[in-house]
Order: C-alpha cells, then structure tokens, then sequence
C-alpha cells in the first residue's frame, strides 16, 4: 500500500532529522546556498549511498537555490537518494520547489511519491500551481493513496475532474487507511476523500463528515482537528466542536512521542479552532498544554458566534 513508509527510511528520516540532497548530477563548485555548496551536497549524499547518513545530518538547511540540484538528484538510480532529496525539498518553504515535488508524486517508490506528496500538502493552497492539480490527479488515478495528495485535491479549481477523481478514490479505496505525515495516525481514505469532496461542495461528503465527527472515535476527530484548513462548512464544524470541545481524553497533540504534557483533546480542539478562526483567545498555539476551562468556555462562545454567522 502506498502510504506505508519503509522502516528503514522512518529510520533514516528520524536519524538525519530529515535532511536531505542527492548523488548522480555532475559534481561542480557553483555554491547551492550561500552556506554550503553543490560538491558538499553531493559528497553528503555519496556517503548517505554507503549508509553513512551523518554528512547529511551536517548540511545547513536548504532554500530556494538548492532546487535545480535536487530536482537533478530525483533523476539518480538511487532509491535512496531520490528519498533524502524529497525530504530537503520538503524542507524548503518556498512554492517554488512544488513543481519538482509534483514530478516526484510518480516516482516508482511508494515512500518517495508520499513524501514528495506530504512536502506539497504543508505548503497548502499556494502549492495549487497551473498545471499541479493536473499531476497531482493522475497519480492518485495511478494508485498514489498518500494523505497529502488527497487533501491538497481540496484546493484544486478543476473541481469538476477533481470531484470524478475523488468519488472514484473513495468508492475504490475507501475502507483503506492512509496517512498525510509518518507522525500522522492513519484513518480511512474515505474520510480523507471525503474532506476534500466536502470543501469541494458535494453534499454526500459534508454529511459523512458530520457523522464522523459525531461518531467521537479519537483518531478519526483527531484527523478532522488537524484538516481545519480544508473545512468550511459550518455544520461539520458545529458537530466536531460539539464532540471535542468538551473531551477529556488524553492526547498527544504535537509534541514529540512519548513527552507528558497533560494535554486534552479539548485543549487541542481549542487550540486548533483557534488558530483556524483566528478566535480572540490567549492562547500559545506552538505549545502542546493544558488549558484553564474558561480559555476554552471562551473559545466555545467565540465559535459558535462564528458559526451562527456563517449558516
């Protein structure tokens, strides 16, 4: 299945903090950054070959100008090569690295396609360049089932191809679980399909969001948390405030596996709904914590002010 990771790149990617760069291109002296660059880039990635990822581990954090290098290093042989250089471009915050990324949704690698597709999915609608959705659309017709590729479908304007490809996804694949990040707690295609059908404006859609949210299951409101941005609808919205906002389960939020933070899922719900609606609200939203009640009180009244406006 597409978006399942190979354990040794989740090993990788945790070992060099998902750095990444290639091997393959023609080595020359011409600087990629003004901090490192190309002939380092490249020896980096030699040794990565030999299972010597700490090179890697050791180049500054790539921008802009590394693009043409890595978009060379997405041609090499090297599985392992074509991954890491997926990775730095997914570290790049810049929409100019998308259609290098969109070519890489075909690659023959089910873990590179799925980085390649979570790297476009962070960059959010701005990644929507002419011609994305288009590449975007026929790797999930080809089989890509990566969360990324789906929910990013939401910002398609090609509604109409977009919407034919989903429904067929969904009623395909729907029972099949799929992911947006390798941190990310996997829920069906179907719902994943869903969300960006119901941003989209299918009815169908919005309803199986609302019973999924009604349905309270931890992970599948969880998802639904971090997918605020393809969410509009006012209804979906009513029912996951309903549910979450008053859940007192434990929840990771998003610190790192493992730490003790207190945090629950209605503090997360607030969090998230916060940041979402830009609610008047003091509240960190880079901190995974615990919340006073009448922060989130506050933010009950607040949305559900923004949702009697927005019916």
């Amino acid at each position: 299945m597409r978006w399942k990771l190979a354990i040794v790149a989740v090993a990788i990617a945790t070992a060099t903090a998902v750095v990444s760069g290639g091997v393959g291109a023609e080595q020359s002296r011409s600087p990629v950054t003004g901090s490192f660059n190309e002939a380092s880039l490249l020896q980096a990635f030699e040794a990565a070959k030999t299972g010597d990822y700490g090179p890697l581990g050791a180049l500054p954090a790539p921008t802009a100008a590394a693009i043409p290098a890595l978009e060379r290093l997405l041609a090499d042989n090297d599985e392992t090569v074509r991954r890491e250089a997926v990775t730095m471009l997914g570290r790049i915050d810049d929409p100019a690295a998308v259609p290098v990324l969109a070519a890489a949704l075909a690659d023959p690698v089910d873990d590179v396609a799925t980085r390649a597709s979570a790297a476009i999915y962070r960059l959010g609608p701005d990644a929507m360049q002419p011609g994305v959705g288009d590449q975007i659309r026929k790797a999930v017709e080809n089989g890509l089932t990566a969360g990324g590729a789906i929910l990013i479908l939401a910002h398609d304007p090609a509604t109409e191809e977009t919407i034919t490809v989903l429904q067929k996804l969904r009623d395909a694949k729907g029972d099949e679980l799929t992911e947006v990040f390798t941190s990310s707690s996997a829920v069906s295609i179907g719902l994943m399909a869903d969300t960006a059908l119901a941003k989209l404006g299918e009815v169908r859609a919005r309803d199986n969001l609302i019973a999924a949210a009604g349905s309270g299951d931890l992970p599948t409101v969880e998802f639904l948390l971090s997918a605020l941005r393809e969410i509009d609808s006012p209804h979906v919205i009513e029912a996951l405030a309903a549910v979450t906002l008053t859940d007192t389960r434990p929840v990771q939020g998003d610190a790192p596996s493992g730490a003790e933070t207190g945090m629950r899922l209605a503090d997360l719900a607030a969090t998230r709904f916060a940041a979402r609606f830009n609610l008047d609200a003091d509240i960190d939203g880079m901190a995974d914590e615990r919340l006073p009640d009448q922060t989130i009180e506050t933010i009950k009244a607040e949305l559900e002010n923004y949702i009697a406006a927005a019916k």
